[in-house]
């Protein structure tokens, strides 16, 4: 038969009380400052990708608008091209009227 000493059951209870004690004023308030600080980096990274996703829109929009005010550059040169060289042609007539008509005089 196992020979039981009172000490060792004292121990035992000693441990499980340890145990306890532990578990509720250093396991317990650890543990809920650990879950707060991994809930606030989730939080913190989530903030991070959605202003990552809000940084690319921006610099979609930005580079569309880009584009727009090219083509839009593009089409006034183009009309301004037009337009100097209708002014051109028109110097031009007039040039060859006055010429014509002291030519005639």
């Amino acid at each position: 038969m196992i020979n039981f000493n009172v000490t060792l059951i004292v121990q035992v209870l000693m441990f499980l009380a340890l145990l306890y004690l532990l578990n509720r004023w250093l396991f317990g308030p650890v543990g809920k400052l650990a879950a707060e600080r991994s809930r606030r980096i989730e939080q913190g990274l989530a903030a991070a990708e959605q202003s990552r996703v809000q940084a690319e829109e921006a610099q979609r929009q930005t580079l569309q608008q880009l584009n727009q005010a090219r083509i839009e550059a593009q089409e006034i040169l183009r009309q301004a091209t037009r337009a100097a060289d209708t002014m051109r042609e028109q110097t031009e007539m007039n040039r060859r009227l006055v010429e014509s008509a002291i030519g005639e005089l």
